[in-house]
């Protein structure tokens, strides 16, 4: 099994791939479960899929959904199991997955937002004092002319 050891969530849920590798000589019908601590309020769904993955160092990859209703850090144990839903017991078949949830996912998008609107103001702002004071010095300008001046 391929997966990162430790993902982020930046909102109240997200998707990360987990891989299996085989490398036997011939096709193999995994699926991937996913078992969480007693009292988590972190949820893993897995979907049930069966994964088919070819022989000779092929990969598959599934995707597995991870959501939660508080903030912190949970563990999370990956585990292969065989197509009726037994777990696999030899090495590799097992890896720990530490999820992480922040939720900065919407605050940054505020704050990201907020910049960008005081960028168009500050925009608009510098943009409108250009023009006033171009119209400004234009009229000066042809005040100059009319009199008989260089300008």
């Amino acid at each position: 099994m391929i997966a990162s050891t430790k993902i982020l969530l930046a909102g109240r849920s997200g998707e990360t791939p987990v891989s299996v590798q085989n490398n036997l000589g011939q096709p193999v019908q995994v699926q991937v479960t996913a078992i969480t601590p007693p009292g988590s309020q972190l949820q893993v769904n897995t979907l049930g899929q069966l994964l088919t993955v070819q022989g000779g160092g092929k990969t598959g990859t599934v995707p597995i959904r991870v959501s939660s209703n508080t903030l912190g850090t949970a563990t999370v144990q990956l585990q292969l199991a065989t197509r009726n839903g037994a777990p696999l017991t030899w090495a590799g078949t097992e890896q720990s997955l530490s999820v992480e949830v922040t939720r900065f996912g919407r605050s940054l998008l505020i704050m990201i937002g907020g910049a960008l609107g005081i960028l168009v103001l500050t925009s608009a702002y510098r943009l409108r004092r250009k023009r006033l004071a171009g119209a400004r010095n234009s009229g000066s300008a042809d005040d100059t002319a009319d009199a008989g001046g260089a300008g």
